[in-house]
């Protein structure tokens, strides 16, 4: 068997693991089951992927917009400006290259 970068073991997928409903709730204890949904990925034999999101409720979404708005003591722009400003990363006007100039 070959083994890269010292994975000798083949991993679970989540969808073999998570069944019900107390399978969320034994795995994630401190989360409420109706908050959490398996996705699956299947890239492939080639590659293994562990992938989890945490998405804010709508109100923490609304704070974490308010703060994106602040411009932090000695800065110039706030989050939402620096991010309104970037070229785009689709489309016509793509240019990787002013992209990741502009980040730098």
């Amino acid at each position: 068997m070959l083994t890269v970068g010292g994975v000798d073991y083949y991993l679970a997928e989540i969808r073999n693991i998570v069944k019900t409903q107390d399978d969320v709730s034994r795995l994630w204890p401190n989360c409420d089951p109706k908050d959490i949904q398996i996705l699956g990925f299947d890239l492939g034999q080639a590659f293994v992927a562990g992938v989890s999101a945490l998405l804010p409720s709508s109100t923490a979404s609304a704070v974490l917009t308010e703060q994106k708005r602040i411009v932090p003591p000695g800065a110039s722009a706030s989050i939402q400006d620096i991010e309104s400003n970037l070229p785009p990363l689709h489309g016509e006007d793509l240019s990787v290259v002013s992209y990741v100039k502009d980040l730098e």
